[in-house]
C-alpha cells in the first residue's frame, strides 16, 4: 500500500470514528490565515507605544515586515504551485 492510500485511509478511519470534526484542508489553511492576522497585531501594538519607547522603531521595522511577508503571501500563483 502506498504513503497516500495509507494517509487517506486514516483520515477516512477517523471521519467514521467521529474524531475529524474539522476537514485536513482546513488545518492546512490555518497557519495561513494567522500568518494574514500579524500586520493586524503588531499595527494594534504600534498604536499602543509610544514613539519615545525604545521598541517603536523595532515594532515599525517588524510591520514592514510582517506586511510585506503578507503581500508575498496573497500574491502566490496557486495554479502555478499544483505544476
Amino acid at each position: 500500500m502506498e504513503e497516500n492510500d495509507k494517509f487517506a485511509k486514516f483520515v477516512a478511519d477517523k471521519r467514521r470514528s467521529g474524531r475529524c470534526r474539522v476537514d485536513l484542508m482546513s488545518y492546512l489553511i490555518m497557519p495561513c490565515q494567522r500568518s494574514m492576522r500579524y500586520p493586524m497585531l503588531v499595527q494594534e501594538l504600534l498604536k499602543h507605544t509610544s514613539e519615545l519607547h525604545e521598541d517603536h522603531p523595532i515594532l515599525e521595522l517588524t510591520l514592514a515586515k510582517v506586511r510585506e511577508m503578507a503581500k508575498q503571501q496573497n500574491d502566490i500563483d496557486v495554479d502555478e504551485l499544483g505544476r
